[in-house]
């Protein structure tokens, strides 16, 4: 059945670039009449997914490369309009054949309201898929796409500028505020590598959804000093008086996929007053996603997958500091391993 199938495969695939919304169901019943041969054998050998997953991946990334080469000359030419016509067409006539796997289900679902929420992004960083079949290709489809990878990377790079800040002030109580803090796994991690270099180390977790603190309350099972406090970064951002939503002061303010949501004037906002609760020769540091071509699995994410950020160019990002008050000579850009992601570190 494999050899069968990878011969079967190897044929040329259908190429086209600039299509409206019939050549769009034309490229997309080509791509499910080969992928409903991996689903006919998977629904036989559920277990022989591993066999498949290369030709599936293949499949799904010519589809959306061409959807993307599309949606370039949709934007070259300002035609705004077609674009979101043909995404909307997309999703009504052929969203269903996406809706696979426990990640893609859970994004499309959004059963906390929101994509991105703390659970699928605990479940990228496990990258421990349970499904299997056909279901299983497009989990492990989602968990090699750039953008979890990049998820990943930004876990660990903030581990390290984390711990670095530890080692430089380990003399010292180091008290860190972690916005939009999810599922917490980084301070898991953190205190269970490092526990001699954490035990002076304080974390004060805000969310605005008490699941997320209630999941990283017991993913932390009451190791090390955490405090869970319920606060909207919204409200952070547009408050007149910082103090009064954020009492205390920082050596250390860490956030990283918050920035990916909010627009060019709630991103200053916030920055501004994060600013704000930081002590004199105390770190901000923030990821945020760069401009959307970058990301490879841009395309995936938002008509697949209905997950959308808001991607910025290296300048927009540094931009957001500097009329934020911070000192361009304080700041610090860099980059995650793919370049998906970029990182600002900013001193006062």
């Amino acid at each position: 059945m494999v050899s069968k199938i990878n011969n079967t495969f190897s044929a040329e695939k259908v190429e086209i670039i600039d299509f409206s919304k019939n050549k769009l169901r034309v490229i997309v019943s080509y791509y499910l009449l080969r992928v409903s041969r991996l689903q006919t054998a998977l629904q036989e050998t559920p277990g022989d997914w591993g066999k498949y997953q290369k030709l599936f991946n293949n499949e799904v990334n010519h589809l959306f490369k061409q959807i993307i080469s599309f949606e370039k000359k949709c934007i070259h030419r300002g035609d705004a309009a077609t674009l979101e016509r043909v995404k909307s067409f997309f999703g009504r006539r052929f969203g269903k054949h996406f809706y696979y796997g426990d990640l893609s289900r859970w994004s499309i679902d959004k059963p906390f309201g929101y994509a991105g929420d703390f659970r699928v992004i605990d479940a990228i960083y496990e990258n421990q898929p349970r499904t299997t079949g056909y279901c299983r290709l497009f989990d492990n489809y989602f968990q090699m796409s750039a953008i979890a990878v990049a998820v990943r990377n930004r876990k660990e790079d903030f581990k390290r500028k984390i711990l670095n800040f530890v080692e430089r002030n380990s003399e010292r109580e180091v008290r860190i505020m972690n916005l939009a803090s999810g599922p917490c796994r980084e301070i898991y991690e953190l205190y269970h590598e490092h526990p001699d270099l954490m035990a002076k180390v304080s974390f004060d977790c805000f969310d605005s959804e008490k699941k997320a603190h209630r999941y990283a309350m017991h993913l932390l099972g009451g190791v090390g000093k955490v405090n869970f406090i319920i606060e909207n970064a919204l409200k952070v951002a547009l408050s007149k008086d910082v103090s009064k939503k954020v009492v205390s002061k920082y050596d250390f303010i860490y956030s990283m996929g918050l920035y990916d949501y909010l627009n060019f004037d709630l991103s200053v906002r916030l920055t501004r007053n994060l600013r704000d609760r930081l002590k004199e020769g105390g770190e901000l540091h923030v990821a945020d996603v760069r401009d959307r071509y970058y990301n490879p699995s841009v395309l995936y994410m938002e008509w697949a997958g209905d997950w959308n950020l808001l991607y910025r160019t290296d300048e927009e990002f540094f931009r957001i500091f500097m009329e934020a008050g911070f000192s361009p000579f304080k700041l610090s850009h860099s980059y995650e391993q793919q370049g998906v992601v970029q990182y600002i570190g900013a001193k006062k």
